[in-house]
């Protein structure tokens, strides 16, 4: 099955870049239709090479979030990567892009994950408790972005 119209992005400051290039180059590799998003929430440094390749950059402040300074103020350095999520997908929703999904990271795509591009929204998890999906066949999927629960895959979707 080939993906198309399919974006797969996480959110990350300069310090953990590294860490979001391992991620973005395996999930390229088990989905290499997909388009690739860093969204930085940091400055994007001159440095050549630094930014793992075949993804898109998209800094924070590209996002149009209103008052970006007095946003990005208002929040400690992960409380951001987290704060700009939304936005994120606002800019998503404004692309050719038709099924999203983001990952932490601080992960690694494996061919065994089940990467589901859903096409429904969630109530920011700052103003509502985690919610759950069942799949027809009953095992849940947690819906939880990391302002809820401390985990080591994080998993948050919209459409």
């Amino acid at each position: 099955m080939v993906v198309q119209n399919h974006a797969i992005f996480t959110i990350c400051s300069n310090n953990y870049v590294p860490m979001a290039a391992v991620l973005l180059q395996s999930a390229g590799e088990h989905h290499p239709n997909a388009t690739l998003y860093l969204c930085l929430a940091d400055k994007l440094l001159p440095e050549p090479g630094f930014y793992p390749p075949g993804c898109q950059i998209i800094t924070a402040e590209d996002l149009d979030i209103p008052e970006f300074r007095q946003f990005a103020f208002r929040y400690d350095i992960m409380e951001f990567n987290t704060a700009v999520k939304p936005f994120m997908f606002l800019y998503l929703l404004s692309t050719s892009m038709t099924q999203y999904c983001t990952l932490t990271p601080i992960s690694r795509y494996f061919p065994h994950w089940m990467i589901l591009f859903v096409d429904f929204i969630m109530v920011p998890p700052l103003l509502s408790p985690p919610i759950c999906y069942i799949p027809p066949r009953g095992t849940p999927i947690p819906m939880m972005s990391t302002s809820c629960v401390p985990a080591p895959i994080i998993w948050a979707f919209l459409a």
